[in-house]
């Protein structure tokens, strides 16, 4: 498979750059988390409960990085019962 040659204005500015790269990465990302929600459900498989929780916790991780990354000064929030 070979890819598309993408014409880049030579007067592109950083936001329409980020746009641009980012729109098919994140229509990927989606599709692939799609396609494991499928698996997740699917009966050809079986998934334990420790395993969806490491699943789960390990995309969540990767988005909160987008968060963190976005929002540098964002403090990070801690709770717990006594």
């Amino acid at each position: 498979m070979t890819k598309q040659k993408i014409d880049i204005p030579a007067d592109e500015t950083k936001a329409e750059r980020f746009r641009r790269v980012s729109t098919p990465r994140v229509k990927r990302t989606i599709k692939d988390i799609l396609m494991l929600a499928k698996m997740v459900k699917s009966p050809a498989y079986e998934i334990s409960e420790s395993d969806y929780n490491k699943l789960y916790g390990a995309l969540f991780d990767a988005l909160d990085e987008i968060s963190k990354a976005y929002n540098p000064t964002k403090k990070d929030i801690t709770f717990e019962y006594e």
